[in-house]
């Protein structure tokens, strides 16, 4: 008897040892399955990240990136894709020949979709890095040139110019001042130094200076050497022709007769001319607009080595509203005259 409780003791004792044995390697899976579910976690995020990274490392390598800025938070829905295609369709109309729908290869809000914010839109961050064309203006701007066309009454004119005035150019208040006048001829030497160096830092860089050399296209001034740079901005005949066009289109438009001096739209400042239908300031937004695209035209097609022309300017002011327009109407605000009007002028 004595014989058989020893060995069922003993027995006891084993299993004793051997529970604590499943404990304790209980106890290291349990730490184990605890340290895999980091690592686990660790490496979705770092695929996560990877797959990003991957995704923007093929935007540059093998596609055109259009980057569309004051598109209002959350107006696309789920399908970011089919309204992109809705919304460059009804701003290109005269682009009937492209297929948008395979043009536009996947579309997705950059670099996230922020919920909270208002409907009227945001200003997206500076994304140096990522080569992405700008195509539109900031949210802050949208419907603005659309207003300005069926009310140019508006009362936020003078408010939304101060704000169009920090994106449209560095004129300082001395330039401001000393081209109040209008009359370059009273300028100093001085002043036409820091003019002319202002334009540079504007417009070109030197690479773009290394590049720029004699063309025949242009008046005889213009196919100088890089110091005549400065007639081209200042007095170049060709440029006076296109701006009396512009001129004649803009009186056509806003029925203000505003005579413009190259070098005072090339520098983003505009004549405090008095005693005009409509007042001036009523319609300096949109002449800011006309005259930044100006701006570009000369900065582009003179590059190129072509004259900048009437029908560029032209077309790339009726882009500009045509998104804008589209940008409007899709945010639900009704359309109420002048939609066509700008085209036929």
């Amino acid at each position: 008897m004595q014989i058989q409780i020893r060995r069922v003791a003993k027995t006891c004792s084993e299993f004793a040892t051997r529970m604590e044995e499943v404990e304790t390697c209980i106890s290291r899976l349990e730490d184990d399955a605890g340290s895999q579910q980091v690592t686990r976690e660790a490496m979705e995020k770092q695929l996560e990240d990877t797959q990003w990274k991957l995704m923007d490392l093929e935007d540059r390598l093998r596609r055109n990136n259009l980057r569309v800025l004051g598109i209002p938070e959350g107006v696309e829905g789920s399908d970011t894709h089919s309204f992109m295609v809705a919304l460059f369709e009804e701003a290109f109309p005269d682009l009937q020949q492209w297929d948008w729908d395979r043009e536009i290869q996947r579309a997705h809000r950059f670099p996230f979709n922020r919920a909270g914010l208002s409907s009227e839109g945001h200003d997206m961050p500076e994304m140096t890095k990522i080569p992405l064309v700008e195509a539109i203006n900031h949210g802050e701007k949208i419907g603005m040139i659309y207003k300005l066309f069926v009310d140019l009454q508006s009362d936020d004119m003078v408010h939304q110019n101060e704000r169009w005035s920090k994106w449209f150019g560095k004129a300082g208040d001395w330039m401001g001042q000393s081209l109040a006048m209008a009359d370059t001829t009273l300028l100093s030497a001085n002043l036409n130094t820091q003019h002319y160096k202002t334009l540079v830092d504007l417009y070109y860089t030197p690479a773009k200076l290394k590049k720029w050399g004699k063309s025949s296209g242009l008046c005889n001034r213009c196919g100088e050497e890089e110091a005549e740079i400065l007639h081209m901005f200042y007095v170049c005949p060709m440029l006076r022709v296109l701006l009396c066009e512009i001129e004649v289109f803009l009186k056509n438009i806003t029925g203000c007769n505003v005579q413009l001096s190259a070098m005072l739209v090339l520098l983003g400042v505009m004549d405090s001319t008095e005693g005009i239908e409509p007042p001036l300031y009523k319609i300096r937004l949109f002449l800011f607009v006309a005259m930044a695209i100006f701006r570009l035209c000369i900065a582009t097609d003179w590059i190129k080595k072509e004259p900048p022309t009437f029908e560029g300017w032209r077309s790339r002011l009726l882009a500009i509203y045509n998104i804008e327009l589209s940008l409007y109407k899709l945010k639900g605000h009704k359309k109420r005259h002048g939609g066509n009007e700008f085209g036929h002028h």
